[in-house]
């Protein structure tokens, strides 16, 4: 059962995911993977316990080169609306430290494949992907008061 063990700010959490589209999910099972890919986008996500589903930007879909699957009916803060909506899989960026103090990055993908509407959060904003409870269910989420959280799944 991984743990994903990151700070917070005690007003957001943020996590580094990766997303790929479905057809590359295969190679996420060869253990020298994470060495072969020189061009992977590693994405900022907020975790929000208030959003059904894990949504992207447009921005990180043509980053990741998604396609469109089609479009989806989404009830957001700015009220109903039609967005695209995209397929992939998500996993979550390890960084934690080896017993040297070296960072040692790690890929924990979900075997799932995620239906992501695409959202607009502004120019401003520093996150990519809101993580939804699609994924925040399939595990625990601990969230403290002295500026730590931890994942496991």
């Amino acid at each position: 059962m991984p743990d994903i063990l990151e700070q917070h700010n005690c007003s957001q959490v943020f996590v580094p995911v990766v997303l790929l589209p479905v057809e590359r999910f295969e190679e996420t099972l060869d253990p020298q993977w994470l060495g072969k890919t020189a061009n992977l986008q590693v994405l900022n996500a907020l975790v929000d316990t208030g959003a059904q589903s894990t949504n992207i930007t447009e921005n990180a879909a043509r980053k990741l080169g998604l396609e469109p699957s089609g479009m989806t009916g989404i009830h957001g803060v700015n009220g109903p609306a039609y967005r695209n909506y995209y397929i992939f899989k998500l996993g979550f960026v390890d960084l934690q430290k080896d017993e040297r103090g070296f960072q040692k990055p790690s890929i924990h993908m979900i075997d799932r494949e995620i239906v992501g509407p695409e959202f607009d959060c502004g120019a401003d904003a520093d996150f990519d992907v809101l993580l939804g409870m699609d994924i925040l269910s399939i595990g625990t989420l601990t969230i403290t008061h002295t500026g730590k959280f931890k994942f496991s799944f």
